[in-house]
Parts: C-alpha cells; structure tokens; sequence
C-alpha cells in the first residue's frame, strides 16, 4: 500500500492500517510534521472537535457524522491515557445569536442549533442558564470536547507509524500513479490512498477542481482561558469568526489560539493586520473571568499566522476507483474538519481495502453500533 501525503488524513490512514495489520505500507510525501509550508495544512490549524453542518450534514446519520463519531472516542481516549499525543480535555461554551442564523456561520449551524445531533455524544452536554449569558446573546450550549496541540499531535502521528513498520519517505508527484512505483519494496503498489488535500485539485489523475482553500487567521498568545469559546456570528463583516481556545497540556497550557476568519478562495499567506486586532478586541471583550494574560495581566501575543482549510463543495470524497487499472482510494476535502474525521476516515478507508467484494457496502459498517459489536467478535 503506498499512501500519498503526510498531513494528519496521510498519517492517521496509514497508522490505521498498519495497527490492523496485513498491509505493508510506505508513506510519501513532500511535507512531514515539523514542516511549515503554507500548502501543508495540517500544521495550521487551530484543532479540537466541534462537530458541525458541513456541505450535506444535516442529521445524526450523513456520513460525515458518523466520522466524526467513531473519532471522538479514540480521541477522548487518548487525552485520558496518551499525554505525549498532545490532546487535552477541554470545556466548550458556545453562544449564539438569532440574527446570526443566516450570516456565513451557515457552515456551522449544526453546531449552533437548538438540538445538536452530537448532544449525546459529547460528554456533561447541557443548555447554558440565562445568568451565563451576556445581554448579546440569546442561548447557547456547554460541554466537555478535547483540543489538539497540532504541532504535537501530527509529530505523535509520525512517531507511531515509525514505531509500527511504516515506511516514511520524502518525494514530490506530478500525477497520482507517480506514486505507484514508489513503495519502499520496489514492487508496484497494489493500492494507492489518496490524502494530498489542496494538491486534489490540480494532481494529475485526480484533478478536482471543486477542492479550494478557505483562509483561517489566528493569534497565538501567552495566557490562560476558560475553555473553547465560540460564537455563532460577528458584526465585523462577512468573513470574521470568533473563537478562543488553550493550547497545551496540564501544566503547560499557557498558550491561548485567537480566531478567526473563513475566506473562501483565499490562499494569501500575509497576515492581515486589521483582522488581527479584530480578533484581539474580539477575544479580550470576554472579560478577565474567562480569559486573561499570565498572571491576571494582560495578553502577550507570540505570533500570528495564516493557514488554509483544504474545503470541497461536496464535501469529503471517500471511495475506491481504478485509475488505469490501479486501485486509488481517495480519501481528502475534509475542510476544517481533518483531525476531528481523520479516525472515522481511515477505518472507512481500511474497510474498503480489507473488505474489497462488499467495499460498496462500507457504509453500513461504519454505523458506530456495527463497528463495535464487530470489534467484540
């Protein structure tokens, strides 16, 4: 199996398969964890689970749901047992607002809506009492999620697929079937996986033009929080999100993410200086209760930066096709999602290479009551 790419979709599929056993894996790509190239996504982003309406999710069910499902589990798990993965248990308080139901917040108004299809699922799930609202906001919601230190995460990725046999290698394709030839026994690879994200778009054999970047600002800044706090929606023009989040764990969380903006089309690497004292003013009208500097003073910004969600109008794209008769699954268009999908995505991606006759009906499977009681068998 040769599987194309090393952001947190490249190498969770491959630790996937490789845990399960019965592949023999080499991993390629052009960028690897410790990298910060702006086309290598996964080291740019904020990271937690907050399950929301994407392009087709509108209930518990759509297949993007039950990704998210099957990952929060092994994510949740890993913050109770594995430290040096960088996950950490985190509150959430999101706020909305009525007026916000039809502004660009549409991609997430599974998340802010009244009945959340993940409100069993998220542990300590409850409505927020009117005495935890502020006069702007009409309801809102509060429960335990997990957040991800990114940096730390993708190197724990990387670490575990060393540790299970996988072969990682730098290389750089032009076309899909580039990569056929490249497995670390020198044999031609049975299956390729396909998880190059942006690349989909303009690799040859793939060429998806619906696959586009969406720009994502964020401050980084020395500090403490409450939790993850978001809200449904901004004054501050079409584009401008509100969200701020620990990053770190136990002892160590001194680092607090500042969001955001969702720029559909945008892949400018500059960071927009404006944007980023939205963001700040944003972040500090919370108040000294929920957040502050270190200390109790005020905040001390580390750095800004600049990242790209790699989005697909369809949303994400995972099947199995032949591709002048060699096996490609595809597995990318996750958006601002990958790491909360990455666990549900490469068991759907290990289906479909195990089980190649009933691959078709991979769906079923997938329905987290079936996946366990197979695990129990």
């Amino acid at each position: 199996i040769l599987c194309c790419r090393g952001g947190v979709s490249g190498l969770t599929t491959s630790l996937v398969l490789a845990q399960k056993g019965g592949f023999d894996i080499t991993l390629i790509a052009q960028h690897l964890p410790g990298d910060t190239a702006p086309e290598y996504t996964s080291p740019w982003a904020g990271a937690n689970f907050l399950p929301s309406k994407r392009v087709r999710v509108s209930a518990q069910g759509s297949k993007e749901s039950e990704y998210d499902m099957l990952t929060f589990p092994y994510l949740w798990e890993l913050a109770q047992t594995a430290p040096e993965a960088g996950v950490q248990v985190t509150p959430v308080m999101l706020w909305n607002r009525k007026k916000d139901v039809d502004s660009h917040r549409h991609w997430a108004t599974e998340l802010h809506s009244d009945r959340p299809w993940f409100k069993d699922m998220l542990p300590e799930f409850r409505d927020l009492r009117r005495d935890e609202l502020t006069d702007e906001y009409d309801s809102g919601v509060t429960f335990k999620s997990v957040g991800i230190d990114v940096d730390v995460y993708l190197l724990y990725l990387l670490r575990k697929l060393k540790e299970s046999g996988v072969v990682v290698k730098r290389a750089t394709i032009g076309h899909i079937l580039d990569a056929a030839t490249m497995h670390e026994s020198q044999r031609p690879a049975e299956a390729l996986i396909n998880c190059t994200g942006l690349l989909a778009s303009k690799l040859g054999g793939v060429q998806d033009t619906s696959v586009y970047p969406v720009r994502g600002q964020l401050i980084v800044a020395r500090g403490s929080v409450w939790g993850l706090i978001t809200t449904s929606g901004t004054d501050d023009g079409p584009t401008d999100t509100m969200y701020v989040m620990p990053r770190g764990k136990g002892d160590l969380v001194d680092e607090i993410v500042i969001g955001g903006s969702y720029q559909k089309h945008d892949a400018n690497g500059e960071i927009d200086s404006a944007l980023s004292e939205r963001m700040m003013k944003r972040a500090i009208a919370l108040g000294p209760d929920l957040l502050s500097g270190k200390d109790g003073g005020e905040l001390e910004v580390l750095r800004h930066t600049a990242g790209l969600r790699p989005v697909r109008d369809a949303g994400i794209r995972l099947e199995k096709e032949s591709v002048s008769g060699v096996t490609v699954v595809h597995n990318y268009g996750h958006g601002g999602y990958g790491y909360q999908s990455s666990y549900g995505c490469a068991l759907a991606v290990h289906k479909l290479l195990a089980d190649p006759e009933n691959g078709r009906s991979w769906w079923s499977w997938l329905n987290p009551l079936n996946y366990l009681l197979a695990k129990r068998a």
